[in-house]
């Protein structure tokens, strides 16, 4: 049974630079990016048309039933239309030398179903995943229950920020990673009222030189 609700997202977007040698930089807003410098290092962070950087209210975030929707369907059947979508993109200045970038995000809400897909350095012509639907069934493939299938999102998704992490970004490339996200309704605690709740996701990015070592 399809439950399709819309609810808002509220993303808190939390953003640093350090560099191995430099210890200042300078936060520079515009309408639609934000510009971190650390001495040469220059990269726009962008969430779809929304700044990084700032308190975001999304709206259009959709209930679903993911085991009878996901799990238990081998087509779409609309899944892919109702997922709220984001695309992440990190613009390294061509002035800017080399960079490294780690990201996490953080929430406290069971029913989020957050799926990360790395479409990495962008390239003229390139099409980005649109089957989200069968994106998910290939990564749980395996799982032989609900929550084994969304420990394989989780695990997958950890897997595209450790990518991320040891990449070096070379000046003048634009990386990109599409963020989806739904709400199961079926992980409600008892007693939540969806047209009421409110969600808060944390997104962190920290960022150094590309001959530096976030691990060291």
């Amino acid at each position: 049974m399809k439950k399709w609700m819309i609810v808002s997202l509220f993303v808190m977007a939390i953003v640093m630079v350090s560099s191995v040698s430099y210890a200042w930089f300078t936060y520079v807003q515009r309408k639609s990016l934000v510009q971190l410098t650390s001495h040469d290092i220059q990269v726009s962070l962008m969430l779809g048309q929304d700044i990084i950087g700032s308190s975001l209210v999304i709206d259009g975030l959709s209930y679903v039933d993911f085991e009878e929707e996901v799990m238990n369907n081998e087509v779409s059947d609309g899944f892919n239309e109702v997922g709220l979508n984001y695309t992440i993109y990190l613009n390294v200045s061509s002035l800017s030398p080399l960079v490294k970038v780690w990201m996490s995000f953080t929430h406290e809400h069971p029913e989020l179903i957050i799926l990360l897909i790395d479409e990495g350095i962008v390239e003229s012509g390139h099409v980005s995943v649109s089957d989200y639907h069968s994106y998910l069934r290939n990564i749980g493939s395996q799982a032989v229950s609900k929550e084994a299938f969304l420990d394989s999102i989780e695990a997958h998704n950890q897997i595209v920020l450790d990518h991320l992490k040891q990449m070096v970004l070379k000046p003048g490339t634009q990386y990109q990673m599409q963020m989806i996200i739904w709400a199961d309704y079926q992980r409600l605690a008892p007693g939540d009222d969806y047209k009421l709740k409110t969600y808060t996701l944390d997104l962190s990015y920290f960022m150094i030189s590309g001959k530096g070592d976030f691990d060291a």
